[in-house]
């Protein structure tokens, strides 16, 4: 049996699977978030190994405990914690949420800076992911940053948890935004820029890689007597791809979060090859990366505007009851809207400037809640559209696209997605696609497949399929040629044409 140790954002999960595949056992800890101060959204290292030490007791000490071959990493990439040599934090774990950097990199936007940051690692600098952390750290914290001794993901910090070393892998390494995408390895100029040397940073091995057995404190609490294998693993997103089966081109994958990301495969790794707004990653085969773009926090829209909008549909429903009851109404809601527009107010990232808002446009009294909210459903898969078009626009063949997250719980919205893009929606309601992809690199590592493509055809996830509607995608079309012509003229903000 393989055990895939998944730590996201705010739950840490151990999956054990079977070698058919098969989930055995799920545990899950909440890794609770802190916010010391405006713009800080941090957790304990202490939360985190309370967490892990729980879910993977739980794993241990079970009657398949015995089983267990490998454990395997899958983590939330972007986040990072300082440390001393010895594994002690020098400061919480700052997460990709945390904004309290965004001086940094609007000062990097203005001085060029981020553009040649850009060049070298493959992606956009933002707020919250290490490169500016640190950067944030040496002026805001600058007693801290010079305790530091090593500057480690979250993978990082479980690996040396669990078998004593520093090491990270190449998904995880990308979003430090330290790596050279070109190289592979840490990148000694932007490790200057924020103060650092390449020796304060992890190993950088490949995802099959074992990075020790579980040894120490940990293994000692969990009665582990054995050796056990701990395998490098990866970053989330890319894991969950990996499980999907997004290892060629004509395959898109859009997590459907509170955020929402698009992603899709490139064999070159060249910036020319994607658009400007994306960046992009490893992915876990060797050879191959994602190409990314964050969209918008379109999950976290569509939860004010339900509870804006639709709590007087039941008072007394809880938050899945009023989204099951809105989504039964706009599955029986005509699809005819008049021409009514909208576009979101944390889109237009294919702009070159932000939008500066959102609107409706066209609206008339004739225009119901139901219509409204079928209006936000389009311009959300508007913006996916307008991104796959840029990226296709460069040379990439997409010819069907995943949905996972939760807005594939919606009857409605699938759908709408497929006729806008007038290709196949593939949709799984599976949540722990990060756990399988992880347990396929173990797999691979332990030799049980040859390739990834063996291994998926053993861990496999279960799917509908989205067929899109010829007629209707004519008529979107043509809407979404307005939704573009429409963001244009509301760039920064204003009516200027």
């Amino acid at each position: 049996m393989i055990l895939s140790l998944d730590v996201g954002t705010t739950v840490a999960k151990a999956v054990l699977f079977d070698d058919q595949g098969r989930e055995v056992l799920v545990s899950e800890r909440i890794c609770p978030l802190q916010h010391p101060e405006p713009g800080a959204v941090e957790q304990d290292p202490r939360d985190i190994r309370r967490a892990v030490v729980g879910v993977l007791k739980d794993s241990f000490r079970t009657p398949h405990g015995e089983q267990i071959r490998a454990l395997v990493l899958s983590t939330q990439g972007g986040s990072m914690i300082p440390v001393r040599r010895d594994g002690t934090p020098t400061h919480p774990l700052i997460t990709w949420m945390d904004t309290r950097a965004a001086p940094v990199v609007e000062q990097w936007s203005r001085n060029g800076a981020s553009r040649q940051i850009r060049e070298q690692s493959g992606w956009w600098v933002e707020a919250g992911l290490p490169l500016a952390t640190i950067e944030w750290l040496r002026r805001s914290r600058p007693r801290i940053h010079e305790r530091t001794e090593v500057f480690l993901s979250l993978n990082d910090y479980l690996a040396f948890l669990l078998t004593g070393f520093f090491v990270t892998n190449p998904s995880c390494a990308g979003e430090m935004l330290l790596m050279d995408r070109q190289t592979g390895q840490w990148n000694p100029e932007l490790c200057s820029l924020v103060g650092i040397s390449p020796e304060q940073l992890s190993m950088i091995r490949p995802a099959e890689a074992v990075i020790g057995p579980l040894a120490g404190e940990i293994a000692k609490i969990l009665g582990v007597q054995r050796e056990i294998p701990v395998i490098n693993g990866g970053q989330d997103h890319t894991l969950e791809a990996l499980a999907v089966g997004l290892t060629e081109e004509g395959k898109a994958l859009l997590a459907c979060g509170t955020a929402w990301v698009v992603n899709g495969v490139s064999r070159s790794g060249a910036l020319a090859d994607i658009p400007e707004g994306m960046g992009i990653n490893p992915h876990v085969p060797p050879g191959q990366w994602i190409a990314s773009q964050y969209l918008g926090c379109f999950g976290a829209v569509m939860e004010w505007w339900t509870g804006t909008l639709w709590s007087g549909l039941n008072d007394q429903a809880d938050r899945e009851e009023l989204y099951a009851a809105v989504n039964d109404r706009m599955a029986q809601a005509s699809w005819d809207l008049r021409e009514l527009l909208y576009l979101p107010y944390s889109g237009g990232k294919q702009l070159d400037v932000n939008r500066g808002g959102g609107a409706f446009l066209g609206m008339t009294p004739t225009h119901s809640k139901e219509h409204l909210t079928m209006a936000l459903m389009e311009g959300t898969c508007f913006e996916v559209r307008w991104a796959l078009e840029n990226l296709m626009d460069r040379g990439t063949t997409i010819r069907e696209l995943w949905m996972i997250g939760g807005a594939t719980r919606s009857r409605v919205w699938p759908q709408i997605m497929a006729d806008t893009l007038g290709i196949p929606i593939l949709t799984s309601n599976y949540s722990h696609g990060p756990a399988l992809g992880a347990a396929m690199v173990a797999t691979v590592s332990l030799g049980d497949h040859p390739d990834y493509e063996a291994a998926r055809r053993v861990f496999r996830v279960d799917h509908g399929v989205r067929k899109p509607d010829q007629r209707r995608h004519q008529v979107l079309t043509k809407r979404f040629q307005r939704f573009r012509k429409a963001s244009e003229i509301l760039r920064k903000g204003g009516l200027d044409a």
